[in-house]
């Protein structure tokens, strides 16, 4: 793990406080971590019985995970597991599973490109790109009026040579290398543009 002075971790946690995170969604509520809709996503898949019938410490969960700037910090922990175990809360939250991008993904970016480019732990690395491949999934498609979409997408586009870097990693490290390059080949292919 990258050591950070105090003054470039309180810059960080700054930024980081900065953005009102309510303004955002993860794939579990609202990004402040603070439900504001009694109503969660994925009760739109479950039976009435399931969801009359669910377990108050889900809800808590629910909102612990949606958190991003509560694991955005724990990012920059001198603890590696400590920062895996965000990460994963991020990747979570940010883009489930791989096949939706929420929107608290673009101001989360510059934070998890920071923590990209100054850790020196391999593992750390491989799950920040992991997040990062899911981001490129999910803008491979955008919605139309999705303009936080659009700017995701530019973002990423811009960074292209910083995953261009991890392509020649040592064999111990093929993920970090297999991850960097599938970001880049879903941003060299046009997004398809949805209805929503």
């Amino acid at each position: 793990m990258s050591v950070h002075t105090p003054e470039e971790l309180q810059q960080i946690i700054t930024q980081i406080d900065t953005i009102d995170w309510s303004q955002y969604h993860t794939a579990y509520g609202n990004a402040s971590g603070i439900e504001t809709n009694p109503k969660k996503w994925w009760e739109r898949f479950l039976p009435m019985s399931m969801i009359m019938h669910r377990h108050r410490y889900f809800d808590e969960d629910c909102r612990d995970q949606a958190n991003i700037a509560k694991w955005l910090k724990i990012l920059f922990a001198e603890q590696e597991m400590d920062a895996r175990k965000a990460a994963l809360k991020l990747e979570n939250a940010l883009c489930h599973q791989h096949v939706m991008v929420a929107d608290a993904a673009l101001p989360a970016y510059d934070i998890l490109i920071y923590c990209l480019k100054t850790t020196d732990s391999a593992l750390l690395t491989e799950d920040l790109l992991d997040i990062l491949r899911g981001f490129a999934a999910g803008v491979s498609k955008i919605q139309f009026g999705a303009a936080w979409a659009v700017s995701l997408r530019k973002k990423l586009m811009q960074d292209e040579s910083i995953f261009a870097s991890y392509f020649s990693k040592e064999e111990e490290e093929t993920l970090i290398a297999a991850f960097a390059k599938e970001i880049c080949t879903l941003l060299q292919t046009l997004p398809i543009m949805t209805q929503g």
